[in-house]
């Protein structure tokens, strides 16, 4: 009976930590234009796990599976905000657009490109081997000149800022752990049987 409720626990356990999430987040390198950049993408371990990773959302307000995806976001200093949950929340301003296409580096970190619209704000970038991503452009409706941070395509300033995509930590998620791992409650009723088990083996064992 002790093993089988070191097994059953055992298996709780690894059914909980079978489902956390992988986050990534932005690393300034250089403190360039744009400046004070932070962004962060969430992906299912399972999708890590294959190697690579391409997610395309055109430009809708139709709420879509992400594919292993479980959250985008990003902002520098003067703008609103994007952000972008997939299946559940959608761009602010109800049409975004998103590419990614993503390797995952096995020290820790992401290569490839990025870029997102959210018909406020655009931008893009791109990595070099080494995982050092570069903007190529940054452009927002809140900064129309370029005087702020705007850079590359839409102004003549060169966008000078540079970065890393590092893998951070292990996240569980509430949705993930509303949808897959049982709920406190249950777990009780759970330990409760259990352990009822346990007493009736050992009535039986004194009255053998």
């Amino acid at each position: 009976m002790k093993q089988f409720l070191v097994a059953a626990i055992a298996a709780m356990s690894i059914h909980a930590s079978s489902h956390a999430d992988v986050m990534y987040r932005w690393t300034d390198v250089t403190d360039g234009k744009p400046a004070n950049a932070a962004m962060t993408l969430v992906f299912s371990d399972d999708a890590v796990a294959k190697g690579t990773f391409s997610y395309h959302l055109a430009p809708t307000n139709t709420i879509s599976d992400g594919n292993g995806l479980k959250s985008f976001g990003f902002s520098i200093d003067g703008i609103t905000p994007m952000s972008y949950t997939p299946g559940a929340e959608l761009f602010r301003y109800g049409l975004g657009q998103l590419d990614l296409n993503l390797s995952f580096d096995a020290a820790g970190y992401l290569t490839g490109s990025i870029s997102a619209n959210d018909q406020n704000s655009d931008f893009a970038m791109a990595s070099s081997s080494a995982g050092l991503f570069s903007f190529s452009r940054m452009g927002s409706d809140q900064d129309p000149m370029g005087t702020k941070f705007s850079c590359g395509a839409y102004t003549r300033y060169t966008c000078t800022s540079t970065g890393m995509m590092e893998r951070v930590s292990l996240v569980h998620t509430a949705a993930v752990l509303s949808a897959d791992v049982p709920e406190p409650g249950s777990l009780a009723l759970i330990g409760a049987g259990l352990l009822g088990l346990l007493g009736l083996r050992r009535t039986a064992k004194r009255r053998g």
